[in-house]
């Protein structure tokens, strides 16, 4: 691959043109570390406030020492090292660091325990872990459980059985030579979140990154743009962190803001923070938005694009975020498994918030029913994207039936449901499981809640159904409301009416619950099967205690 290769080289209309041979760390580090050697890369802001910045001479330099130190620990080309870490400069230096020797990283996030570690480390047959002391606890037992696992590297120290990432990183040669990789090489594997069944390891492709390029930059309104600074609070090991926020802002050169998590979004530190370092440009989930939407005294931020994603955003943030931040917000639509399938891009297309767009260049989608028949117009049904695509896994790994099943008949198989109006917008409707069959009638969860969460006094809900002998099942929804004090029957029967009024009878909720607050992945996904599968429980123990 040239250094030097353009967007248009990357797709031209709905033709993508891979080359054979990509190595993505030449890609995102060694041609700026040539070009542009003094430009910013990574600003990384402590915890103290002081931020330490790595131009991309320094970057490269760094990040070779790191490919160093690992081939001296036996890592080779082919082998995985896992990351836990979260946003850091430790965690960037190592992923690029395992391109440029051919090894495969494998982020995962600190939220984890150490059962759900060991099952991953073993699983990927993991050779190196770099971690930190917060969580080496939860490590200390796996060179017994893990034969593959030759060393762990703490970026802030050593301990007992552990090696102090930052001395030995000085120790080593800031000169590497970035091997020659295939395009269908493996770069980075990740995790599913679970939100729908047990996490599977997704095994990606160099191509697969420099694929998502494009999409990244028509996301950011052609990103790329004199002055361009990205900020997002994704965690780096989370796929969303990586692959629509990290490595495509590298791979255009821009700088990066970066800073440890809080261990929940700290909205007023989220607006200082995009205030002191100039962010222009950032990824927030509607989450993220109603908690920013919540703080009175806050700076001036003005970006020159953000997108948002994860789930629906009411015209109520549209207004507001646009307001506040001077430019609407765009939407991308896409799966661990499969990037940059949909987006709501409001200064190409004409915009229709709520829905989730329409294709992305290059890919063609369609919805299908269960027997692989195109669904008619204004009906639900699958949404399914032609295969094969460079935006695609290449496997599951170590489970060829999985990928089988997502990769059947010409086309990879989203589990996710929508609709297609008469101007192809997608509107989605839930997955699978998420759709709701009551009374004859099929309901997605997501338009339940995209009804109720646009009510003035809703902060958030979800959807599930629930079994019922009369009814197959019946509506219940969780609900988290704006006032405390408001949640009480008025406010139900005022939602009900809501409901019915704004959307269709057979949409209300039978059953309204108030919570404080929802079960969620490590990506910020609601866990609806755990809502379900609490219901079901709760349900059949009232049933015993009344027999």
């Amino acid at each position: 691959m040239t250094p030097d290769i353009r967007i248009s080289e990357i797709i031209s209309g709905n033709d993508w043109r891979i080359p054979t041979r990509l190595n993505f760390a030449a890609a995102v580090c060694d041609r700026h570390a040539i070009a542009t050697p003094e430009a910013p890369a990574v600003i990384f802001e402590a915890e103290d406030g002081k931020s330490v910045r790595y131009n991309f001479r320094q970057l490269d330099r760094a990040a070779c020492r790191v490919a160093n130190m690992l081939a001296a620990y036996g890592v080779k080309r082919g082998d995985q090292v896992m990351i836990m870490q979260s946003q850091s400069v430790e965690a960037v230096l190592t992923y690029v660091a395992c391109m440029k020797m051919g090894a495969v990283f494998v982020p995962i996030s600190t939220m984890y325990g150490e059962v759900a570690i060991s099952e991953r480390a073993s699983a990927a047959d993991v050779c190196v872990i770099v971690a930190d002391k917060e969580n080496y606890p939860k490590l200390v037992n796996l060179k017994a459980k893990v034969e593959s696992l030759r060393a762990i590297f703490l970026v802030d120290g050593e301990e007992a059985g552990a090696i102090d990432f930052g001395k030995k990183m000085l120790e080593a040669s800031d000169e590497f030579q970035t091997v020659d990789t295939a395009a269908e090489e493996v770069a980075y594997i990740c995790y599913t979140s679970g939100s729908t069944g047990a996490p599977k390891a997704v095994m990606h492709a160099h191509r697969f990154l420099l694929a998502n390029i494009p999409g990244f930059s028509m996301l950011h309104n052609n990103f790329g743009q004199e002055g361009d600074v990205m900020w997002s609070p994704a965690d780096w090991s989370w796929g969303a962190g990586i692959i629509a926020v990290l490595l495509p802002t590298l791979w255009h050169g821009k700088p990066i803001v970066a800073c440890r998590p809080k261990s929940r979004f700290d909205a007023e530190h989220a607006f200082a923070l995009m205030s002191r370092h100039g962010v222009r440009n950032a990824f927030l989930i509607p989450t993220m938005l109603r908690m920013l939407q919540q703080v009175r005294k806050k700076p001036s931020v003005k970006l020159r694009s953000f997108f948002s994603g994860g789930e629906m955003i009411t015209q109520e943030l549209v207004d507001w975020s646009s307001h506040e931040f001077g430019v609407l917000p765009n939407e991308g639509y896409g799966q661990t498994e499969c990037n940059m399938v949909l987006a709501h891009l409001p200064q190409l297309i004409s915009p229709r918030y709520g829905s989730l767009g329409k294709p992305f260049p290059g890919m063609t989608v369609m919805l299908q029913n269960a027997d692989g028949s195109p669904t008619p117009v204004g009906e639900i049904g699958e949404i399914t994207v032609r295969a094969p695509s460079p935006l695609m896994l290449l496997d599951y790994w170590k489970n060829p039936q999985a990928t089988a099943e997502k990769m059947r008949g010409g086309w990879f198989h989203s589990n996710d449901l929508a609709r297609v109006d008469e101007e192809g917008y997608f509107w989605f409707a839930g997955r699978n499981d998420d759709v709701i069959k009551t009374s004859g009638y099929r309901v997605g969860s997501a338009e339940i809640e995209s009804c109720l969460t646009s009510h003035p006094e809703v902060a958030a809900a979800v959807a599930i159904g629930v079994p019922d002998a009369l009814r197959g099942q019946i509506i219940k929804a969780f609900v988290i409301p704006r006032d405390e004090a408001l949640a009480g029957e008025a406010l139900k029967a005022s939602l009900k009416s809501y409901v019915a009024e704004g959307h269709a009878k057979h949409f209300v909720p039978s059953e309204i619950e108030f919570v404080d607050s929802l079960p969620v992945t490590t990506s910020g996904k609601v866990e609806r099967r755990t809502l379900r599968e609490r219901e079901i429980r709760n349900r059949a123990l009232a049933a015993n205690l009344r027999v």
